[in-house]
């Protein structure tokens, strides 16, 4: 199995990739995820009548990694450069097929 992940991966994806990654049962590919895959949040009011939001919790991957803030890596590397846009390449999905046929 192989799993596209970028900086638009967050929450629920990031959980996945992340348990994908630890378990080992395939192989992210594409750049680092969001790192926000932090629980519900904890609404605080303040004085002004605004409302300050912060999770409660927060997810830890494999050997007690930090994915908050941070992001769940690839274990390929490849970034979408403007030329891979404009040429209407994916290298992250060129990537992952290759590997898909290893």
């Amino acid at each position: 199995m192989t799993v596209l992940t970028d900086r638009g991966c967050a929450s629920a994806c990031e959980q996945f990739g992340s348990a994908v990654k630890d378990l080992r049962i395939g192989r992210l590919v594409g750049t680092r995820t969001t790192g926000v895959v932090s629980g519900p949040a904890q609404a605080y009011l303040l004085a002004d009548n605004t409302l300050l939001s912060f999770p409660a919790e927060h997810h830890l991957g494999h050997n007690r990694e930090v994915i908050d803030r941070i992001g769940v890596p690839p274990d390929h590397y490849v970034p979408l450069t403007p030329q891979d846009t404009a040429a209407g390449r994916d290298p992250a999905l060129a990537k992952a097929l290759t590997l898909l046929h290893k």
